[in-house]
């Protein structure tokens, strides 16, 4: 994904849309989600992927959340207009509208329009061009220029073209294509120590779990009469990270931000009676035995367990990352950043996870016994 903001003075992107950039998680849908479709029906995304659009709606709504729109944008507005510009109009309306359509940004109620001509483009705050032909891409880029319109497209260099971001996909060589928007960063082996070379690994782990959090419920006593959410992060050094290095980084792109109105702070868990204080815990290790020991303390408690290490989620971890090494992309090589989601865990202790973060997660089914 490529963004040219900086050509557009007037729009800024705050820091969180910059690790939403890398994290490229969907937001009412999340930054990994695959969509396979047919190799000879690739042209017609309509019959091929049907839920494709529903995947980047979510990211383009969590775009106009971390935008900023200069005041006179709105003017006395209480609407956001969300206009879609695109090759088969009526089926990526469809899909567009009926998942963005009333929900809000910044107090402003997003409105689906289709734009059909130019004169539609001057009344858009979101122009989203679903279409592969240059032609069409560059004469509606064209209608808006100098105008305070945050545009997304899809095609190969839209950037390029003068967008403001740009979809990227990678297909696999097989029969299915598999579209997969994804976070990276560099192996382990590559890099030794991962503060050094992967200076920005935990602030998108900490963009994952502000969009995991936003899709979980807790009951409602969980919170009682606090207006906090406290993120608890249990670190060691195992597998070459700086216990400080993580804490810090999750604390500067998360706290102060909020979920459901609840502001959230990030606190350092460095003893298992801490636990029983937060609603989420991130256990940045891979050692079996700390893992094991801050699972046990959150048992019977209403905590969101997140973990990084395999079989997180087999000792009954609720959430775990997973990298996967899938090639090379367009940079270089890189681990995908993925997640998997053990629901039965989560039951356990009474939280519910959204469908919007079950349709992008690899789901892990406990053993029967």
């Amino acid at each position: 994904m490529k963004s040219a903001a900086h050509s557009y003075k007037k729009l800024k992107f705050n820091s969180l849309f910059t690790i939403l950039l890398w994290s490229i998680l969907w937001s009412s849908c999340f930054s990994v989600s695959e969509v396979y479709a047919e190799p000879a029906e690739t042209e017609k995304k309509e019959a091929a992927d049907p839920v494709e659009y529903k995947v980047e709606e979510g990211f383009i709504y969590y775009f106009a959340t971390f935008t900023e729109f200069p005041l006179e944008t709105f003017k006395d507005s209480s609407l956001m207009n969300f206009c879609v510009a695109a090759d088969v109009p009526d089926t990526v309306f469809s899909n567009i509208s009926s998942t963005l359509n009333e929900k809000s940004v910044g107090g402003k109620k997003i409105i689906v329009k289709k734009c059909e001509n130019k004169d539609d483009v001057k009344n858009c705050h979101i122009l989203f061009l679903s279409s592969k032909d240059t032609e069409f891409i560059s004469k509606k880029s064209d209608d808006r220029k100098n105008m305070n319109i945050l545009t997304a497209g899809e095609t190969k260099k839209f950037a390029w073209m003068g967008g403001i971001i740009g979809f990227l996909t990678e297909e696999k060589k097989s029969r299915n294509a598999e579209i997969s928007p994804t976070a990276h960063f560099s192996t382990p082996e590559a890099r030794g120590k991962k503060e050094a070379a992967d200076p920005i690994e935990y602030k998108v782990k900490a963009g994952f779990i502000y969009n995991f959090a936003k899709f979980t419920e807790w009951i409602p006593e969980t919170f009682k009469d606090s207006s906090l959410m406290n993120l608890c992060v249990a670190a060691d050094e195992s597998d070459a990270k700086d216990p400080d290095v993580v804490f810090s980084d999750m604390a500067s792109t998360l706290n102060e931000k909020s979920v459901e109105g609840k502001k959230i702070i990030v606190k350092k868990c460095e003893n298992k009676d801490e636990i029983k204080n937060c609603h989420i815990l991130f256990v940045a290790s891979t050692n079996t035995e700390f893992i094991q020991e801050r699972l046990d303390s959150a048992k019977g408690l209403n905590i969101l367990t997140v973990g990084e290490t395999e079989n997180f989620a087999k000792m009954g971890g609720m959430i775990n990352f997973l990298k996967e090494n899938k090639g090379i992309n367009i940079i270089s090589q890189k681990e995908l950043l993925r997640f998997e989601v053990n629901e039965a865990a989560a039951g356990r202790a009474k939280l519910k996870f959204r469908s919007q973060l079950l349709m992008s997660a690899k789901i892990f089914r406990e053993e029967v016994k």
